[in-house]
């Protein structure tokens, strides 16, 4: 994103966040999280890089601790970028089973491939 290449925005809008105790440390939390999680990622996503949504996948994985429930990762193709993943069709019926699997704990039933 342009914004972040503008003058004085670490100084304006990051470090101040960060002063105040703000920070998006994703990764240091996800570990804590022992229900089950299903992230939802495009490939064209240009403000949350998709790189980052798989890291965030492959460390909940790694470093949940064995009694979590499931990670899962839904990847969108192109075209759904950072705001239009609720435009897919199949979302609908991804998160309804998603939602029915952990409420009957039964993952062998959801696959978001």
């Amino acid at each position: 994103m342009f914004y972040k290449h503008l003058p004085k925005f670490r100084f304006f809008f990051v470090s101040p966040l960060h002063q105040n105790g703000i920070k998006y440390q994703t990764d240091s939390h996800i570990k804590k999280i022992l229900i089950p999680i299903l992230i939802l990622h495009a490939k064209d996503d240009e403000t949350v890089p998709f790189s980052l949504g798989e890291k965030l996948f492959n460390h909940g994985k790694a470093e949940r601790p064995g009694g979590a429930q499931p990670i899962h990762l839904k990847i969108f193709p192109k075209g759904h970028g950072h705001k239009l993943i609720h435009t897919a069709p199949e979302l609908p019926s991804l998160l309804n089973l998603f939602i029915k699997s952990v409420i009957s704990k039964n993952w062998i039933q959801f696959n978001c491939e």
